[in-house]
């Protein structure tokens, strides 16, 4: 899979930041002994929802249609090193100005429908697809909470 991290995210304000601060400093041994597993992946996912810019997770299957969909509509602001190195989970690093330029490009491509076509297009692909390339999906939700990341991450690494 693929996990990005925001170099520098927003924290936007969370209710329960004490008790997520108290969890998220436990071992995960700690949090099992005393029973608060459920409660810390609660905790994280409504975190993770505030705040998009820390952290954004895809499987590969998902990951390299988004990644190939973004670099199409950003030729101009990402090099082929960004390009290639995208599609690994080597650390690759993309700066503050270039997430931003990426969060404002989705935006752009959802508003204007480009987005919506190449998302059914792309399903259509699928359907005669066979094999492996069958299973690389791509849809709006994943490119918008993509966006969301981007927008309020500071910059990000692929790993």
């Amino acid at each position: 899979g693929f996990d990005l991290y925001g170099e520098k995210p927003i924290e936007n304000e969370f209710e329960h930041q004490e008790r997520w601060d108290e969890l998220s400093s436990m071992s995960y041994k700690e949090r099992e002994e005393k029973k608060l597993d459920d409660e810390y992946y609660t905790l994280m996912s409504k975190y993770e929802d505030i705040n998009p810019g820390a952290y954004f997770r895809n499987n590969v299957w998902w990951w390299r249609p988004l990644w190939n969909y973004v670099c199409l509509i950003c030729d101009d602001i990402l090099d082929e090193k960004d390009h290639d190195n995208g599609h690994s989970n080597g650390g690759h690093q993309i700066d503050e100005k270039k997430a931003i330029a990426i969060a404002e490009r989705i935006d752009l491509f959802i508003k204007n429908g480009d987005a919506a076509d190449y998302a059914l297009e792309r399903e259509h692909t699928l359907k005669e697809a066979e094999g492996v390339d069958a299973n690389y999906s791509f849809d709006l939700e994943n490119l918008e909470w993509f966006g969301k990341f981007c927008e309020q991450s500071g910059g990000f690494e692929i790993c």
